[in-house]
């Protein structure tokens, strides 16, 4: 294996990686399974203008967690906004910033409608993930105990790497689901607004262009979702060789550009690491019987966001 493709590609994806959080507790499923999910619970895959903003909706609480990751804002302010999912149930912080979104639609706002229910379906689908009681994620003999008990690796890097797969082997399957998102003047001005209004509740005064930094945001997360759609097959293989990394160094891919930081760049080292050395425990596990992600962990979150 060519040494110097290999240490491209290690840069390359912890930069990609390292874009989705210092703290992977705040995380529970990738972007494209959050689209996926939004689009589907709310029963409007066949209705493009609805599941388009759907789909954008359903990425906006975890722009909370990209803007404390950049020193814009602080954990308590990205965490309040997000919305609490470590219950297995909603509680009042889990719809924070959806309930205030809600309260700026006007009626003849028909895309920033269903724009507003994707930021409600993330946090309902996090809380199938993140609660420590049957959270796929994150519950007591799930996956990540699973896979820690086969790799005796680090917990954080597990989690986002379990993400990364899943989203991987769905977008696979199912396709892209952030390709085709670009973020309009009125969703612009739409979260702007919310956002400002939520800040002004909390006391916090923000300095920095929020559009802008969510085009920013938008276009990293559909990069992560090529890459995610490139480690499919040798996921599936159980297997990483050089065939991948031909491809990651042809791709414009690794164009995409971050800043990490000494913490970050640690850990996401190791997730890569997870994900180049453990592709067969990794893909056992999210398709271990009874918790598998497609027959049952998707059906669960799809129900579950269905609620009000």
């Amino acid at each position: 294996m060519k040494k110097w493709l290999y240490n491209r590609m290690i840069l390359f994806l912890v930069v990609l990686i390292s874009t989705l959080a210092s703290a992977t507790s705040a995380f529970a499923w990738g972007q494209s399974t959050h689209a996926y999910a939004a689009k589907k619970s709310l029963g409007i895959e066949h209705r493009y203008l609805a599941n388009y903003n759907a789909r954008m909706g359903s990425i906006v609480p975890d722009f909370f967690w990209y803007l404390r990751d950049l020193g814009l804002i602080d954990h308590e302010t990205a965490f309040e906004l997000h919305g609490v999912t470590e219950h297995p149930e909603v509680v009042p912080g889990t719809t924070y910033f959806y309930d205030i979104a809600l309260g700026n639609l006007r009626p003849w706002d028909y895309g920033l409608r269903y724009f507003t229910e994707g930021i409600r379906t993330h946090v309902y689908a996090d809380i199938k993930a993140h609660n420590t009681v049957d959270g796929y994620v994150e519950g007591s003999d799930m996956w990540c105990d699973i896979l820690q008990e086969k790799t005796e690796e680090d917990r954080d890097a597990l989690h986002i790497a379990i993400e990364f797969a899943v989203d991987s082997l769905l977008v696979h399957k199912y396709g892209l689901q952030l390709g085709d998102i670009l973020f309009s003047y009125r969703q612009a001005i739409f979260i702007e607004e919310a956002v400002e209004e939520a800040f002004d509740e909390i006391n916090v005064t923000p300095d920095f262009d929020v559009s802008l930094e969510f085009k920013k945001y938008l276009a990293l997360m559909r990069a992560l979702e090529k890459a995610a759609r490139l480690y499919a097959p040798y996921l599936i293989k159980g297997e990483v060789n050089e065939e991948l990394l031909n491809k990651l160094e042809g791709s414009e891919l690794l164009d995409a550009e971050s800043e990490l930081s000494d913490d970050s760049l640690g850990i996401y080292s190791n997730v890569l690491m997870i994900l180049l050395n453990y592709p067969k425990e990794i893909y056992e596990t999210i398709n271990t019987e009874g918790m598998h992600w497609e027959n049952d962990a998707l059906p669960q979150i799809i129900e579950f966001c269905r609620l009000k």
